[in-house]
């Protein structure tokens, strides 16, 4: 998923942040918002763990409300397509799960 092993299982504890019985080191999507984790890296650097669009201190793979508008990410599929990227309600080229307006 992107994130080293280490980041999600420090000193060898396994960490499972979504409590879907599959830890982290394993989860492709660490959050369970439905957005694979290894695509949470907005800035496309390779590196998911820098990535916090709403600077709450919880990195987008590991948040379930990324842009912080009280609207869960997998609740911001307005054209229910299972696309999230694709959903832009004001038109103003940000997805709905990463605009907080």
């Amino acid at each position: 998923d992107s994130v080293p092993d280490g980041v999600e299982a420090p000193n060898g504890t396994p960490i499972d942040t979504d409590n879907d019985g599959t830890i982290d080191a394993l989860d492709p999507d660490d959050d369970n918002d439905t957005i694979p984790t290894m695509l949470e890296d907005v800035n496309q650097n390779n590196d998911p763990t820098d990535d916090d669009t709403n600077q709450n201190g919880i990195p987008n793979y590991l948040d379930n409300d990324d842009d912080g508008d009280g609207i869960l990410t997998q609740n911001e599929d307005t054209n229910n397509n299972g696309n999230l990227f694709d959903d832009d309600d004001d038109n103003d080229g940000l997805p709905n799960f990463l605009d907080p307006d």
